[in-house]
């Protein structure tokens, strides 16, 4: 398979070289005869949350011979998840409408070619706003649990989430780059480090050793605000509907499965690093919230 190849998946009376018909994944467009290099004999047309198998045929065997590297072609078979894209942009677009994010597009990230992190998040102002899905999120997750982690985010926006924390970021780094330029040029600064005359060198290494302190304090309370914030956002998607505390809930589980993350947390190190609350905490909000409002 060369670099930068069209693949092509279409269905035919005879899908491969033995005529047997089914679904095909082949090089360049639908009925161009491209080499074909995987196929799949079902008859119907796969369903969405189904996984399907797909049989590698001699022209991918000849590939993963020329190109060990690429990971679709380490075995005989590989097997793919159907996701009826065209029924969930629907949904997350009524959702984005009914919630007052208005005039936002969607956008597939495409992360499987770097890596199998997943994510979602909403991002942009105004007609510039953004929903954003990594393609190892379709896979992962049920077209409703996509939905509830989608409400979540955006509940991030209407709640002007982004926009604090814009604002924060801006005013940090005003005061972080002012104090090094005081660092670089202040004689008083400067002699208190016993040195005569201000040095860019000893300046930004002075800075540095300074500033690390200052950092690692003002990170605690913008960790805090951050946990507060997500809480604020669960409950949000939960506001929107009755049935998205259980989706969300599974979600950010099979999130935090695919992700390996630590489940039992010192509770001190989360204090003090951890900018989303973890797993059991936050769905014990999740539930608490939703027999609050929902009973």
């Amino acid at each position: 398979m060369s670099a930068g190849a069209t693949l092509s998946i279409s269905w035919s009376e005879a899908a491969g070289a033995d005529g047997v018909p089914g679904w095909s994944i082949a090089e360049g467009e639908p009925g161009s005869g491209g080499k074909v290099y995987a196929m799949c004999d079902s008859m119907e047309t796969p369903q969405s949350g189904v996984d399907v198998t797909w049989k590698l045929t001699k022209d991918a065997t000849d590939a993963r011979t020329n190109n060990t590297q690429d990971p679709l072609l380490k075995q005989d078979e590989i097997t793919s998840t159907c996701t009826d894209v065209g029924s969930l942009r629907s949904k997350l677009l009524a959702l984005a409408d009914r919630l007052g994010y208005k005039g936002a597009n969607i956008f597939v990230i495409d992360g499987s070619s770097r890596s199998a992190h997943s994510n979602a998040f909403c991002t942009g102002f105004g007609r510039f706003r953004r929903i954003c899905l990594f393609d190892t999120l379709l896979p992962l997750m049920q077209e409703q649990e996509i939905i509830a982690v989608l409400g979540h985010e955006i509940g991030h926006d209407r709640l002007y989430h982004v926009h604090t924390q814009l604002v924060l970021g801006i005013a940090y780094s005003f005061v972080m780059l002012y104090a090094m330029g005081q660092f670089l040029t202040s004689p008083t600064i400067a002699s208190a480090f016993f040195v005569s005359v201000p040095k860019v060198y000893l300046g930004i290494t002075f800075f540095s050793k300074v500033w690390s302190v200052i950092d690692f304090a003002v990170s605690i309370p913008l960790t805090i605000l951050s946990r507060s914030n997500e809480f604020a956002a669960d409950r949000y998607s939960i506001d929107a509907d009755a049935d998205y505390a259980a989706c969300l809930g599974n979600g950010l589980k099979k999130l935090t499965k695919k992700s390996k993350a630590n489940l039992t947390p010192h509770p001190f190190y989360a204090f003090l690093t951890y900018s989303h609350p973890p797993l059991d905490i936050r769905l014990k909000a999740i539930r608490e919230y939703a027999e609050a409002v929902y009973g």
